[in-house]
């Protein structure tokens, strides 16, 4: 009976070792991208963060829909940082055809942004490489995301940059994002939500046809925003004509020179649903910024009626 019971021991031992898969980051970047699209559930295990991939002899895991590697601990910060230039060397000489941005996150630390270049454009990153320091140690973490959600950013193309009345005014805004809109908040709003600490400005300065304006300081996730109105009160097809409508204005006023994305978001409540509809990207100057335009159909508290607003939004890469 006891030879049974280490005969069956043997057997699952080695069924876990044929189940695991060893591998380079060289040799397994193909692995580990082909199965981003399903969210890396071939590595999943009965365990919610392990998974059955070691790359580098370091355990992958799994936390919220990332695949992650983390190496380390370094004793200097000079190390951690020589092993992520060298961990963005390996990659970029794998894949020829991706680009990388480096970016500062909230604790201002290092964030490697790594992504697919297309012939119009490119796609969202979906490898971070991170430089951390936890408990007095220097750690890098290598990061790959689920890629079944990413967004597709394409150049506009076609677009003459037309001089109007309009443009003049939204380029105003637009290329005050640099200062944070410093030269453009106004009066102190008492804010009045319980449950977000945003600092409200009046807009000093008014978007041709738009009302509402204001600017918020986005103080959990370190962003500033400005907002306007477009129109209020609309039936839902006829927000989407108006959409679309500034959207042309929107491309006229700026040029061929930016990016946009058709990826939607939509987040559905009880009585409030809120639709991206159409978004324009543009990395500022300010390092670790990116400026993004948004035309968003809000559903109204009550009724069927929606209200066609606007943000041009400066963040942090707050989220990684």
């Amino acid at each position: 009976m006891k030879y049974l019971a280490f005969l069956c021991c043997l057997i699952t031992q080695n069924l876990t070792a044929q189940n695991i898969t060893k591998t380079t980051l060289a040799a397994g970047l193909t692995t580990i991208e082909s199965a981003a699209p399903t969210g890396f559930k071939q590595f999943y295990t009965s365990d919610a963060n392990a998974t059955t991939l070691q790359v580098d002899n370091i355990p992958a895991v799994i936390n919220l829909r990332q695949l992650v590697i983390t190496y380390g601990p370094f004793t200097t910060e000079a190390e951690r940082n020589a092993k992520s230039l060298a961990i963005k060397n390996e990659i970029i000489k794998q894949r020829k055809n991706y680009y990388t941005k480096t970016k500062t996150n909230l604790l201002n630390n290092g964030v490697i942004w790594i992504g697919k270049n297309i012939s119009d454009g490119y796609n969202d990153p979906h490898i971070f490489i991170i430089n951390d320091k936890r408990k007095e140690k220097f750690y890098v973490d290598l990061k790959f995301e689920a890629t079944d959600e990413l967004a597709v950013n394409y150049y506009i193309k076609n677009v003459a940059e037309r001089k109007s009345a309009f443009s003049r005014s939204f380029n105003k805004v637009f290329t005050n994002a640099n200062t944070l809109f410093a030269g453009m908040l106004g009066q102190n709003i008492p804010n009045e939500s319980s449950y977000n600490k945003d600092t409200l400005y009046k807009a000093l300065h008014i978007i041709e046809g738009t009302t509402n304006n204001i600017i918020v300081k986005d103080e959990m996730l370190g962003g500033t925003i400005y907002q306007a109105d477009i129109a209020a009160d609309l039936p839902r097809d006829r927000a989407i004509i108006l959409l679309d409508a500034w959207r042309i204005k929107i491309s006229e006023a700026l040029g061929n020179a930016y990016y946009y994305n058709e990826k939607t978001e939509n987040y559905q409540g009880t009585i409030k649903r809120r639709e991206v509809n159409f978004k324009l990207v543009k990395e500022v100057k300010s390092p670790g910024k990116d400026v993004s335009v948004n035309l968003t159909i809000v559903r109204e508290y009550s009724g069927d009626k929606f209200t066609l607003t606007m943000e041009v939004s400066v963040y942090d890469s707050w989220n990684f």
